[in-house]
């Protein structure tokens, strides 16, 4: 092998080696999560939004896709959204989709509310503001 070789070598392995020496002293020391505190600089109307269903609407399923829409400046900063029902934290879903799918709803009243999320840490609060919507509807299947 050349010296030119390992050199390059070299000088690959100390590059990425650096990159992922920065990447872990920021997660680890809070400056990952720059994204959701840079867009309270910069308010975004609707940053996220339940299309359907509308408060007070009532649906004749247990189970419905929620048509949702996320505002796009958001898709780059952020990493996930939290899907929360009547009060329990169900899973989470991709800022890249524009429906989710609930299921096992209860007949009656039941609230979606959704949670814009950020990274690994999974945190939902920027400057102590939570970025959300939420809608209250009701199933009758009877």
């Amino acid at each position: 092998m050349s010296k030119v070789s390992r050199l390059v070598i070299v000088l690959s392995t100390i590059f990425i080696s650096a990159i992922f020496a920065n990447h872990s002293w920021a997660s680890n020391h809070g400056h990952m999560g720059h994204g959701v505190a840079q867009l309270h600089q910069k308010e975004v109307k609707k940053p996220i939004e339940i299309l359907w269903p509308k408060n007070n609407d009532v649906v004749n399923a247990k189970e419905i896709e929620v048509k949702i829409k996320v505002a796009d400046e958001l898709k780059d900063k952020l990493s996930h959204i939290h899907v929360y029902l009547n009060g329990k934290r169900l899973d989470h879903a991709s800022l890249k989709e524009d429906a989710l799918l609930l299921w096992d709803l209860k007949e009656g009243e039941n609230k979606v509310e959704l949670v814009l999320a950020e990274g690994k840490s999974h945190d939902e609060q920027s400057a102590g503001k939570l970025i959300k919507d939420s809608v209250t509807f009701k199933v009758k299947t009877k």
